[in-house]
């Protein structure tokens, strides 16, 4: 897996009107976690905890923006 981040994670998160899909994996493509979850900031970064350190987030270019809270 190419990836061009100097995290040692990194992050994809789908959202939909209720609900994100979250990935993640570390730079070789090992997938860590994969969750839906709760549209609310504080569940996602409950999840994204313990990879704060050192991870890349990328979220899908949506108008469902205004969903997370």
């Amino acid at each position: 897996m190419n990836l061009y981040v100097k995290t040692k994670y990194v992050c994809g998160i789908d959202l939909h009107a209720q609900t994100m899909a979250i990935c993640i994996m570390d730079k070789n493509g090992k997938i860590l976690m994969r969750k839906s979850i709760k549209c609310k900031i504080s569940l996602l970064l409950e999840q994204l905890r313990p990879f704060m350190r050192s991870i890349t987030v990328g979220v899908e270019s949506t108008y469902n923006c205004h969903a997370v809270h």
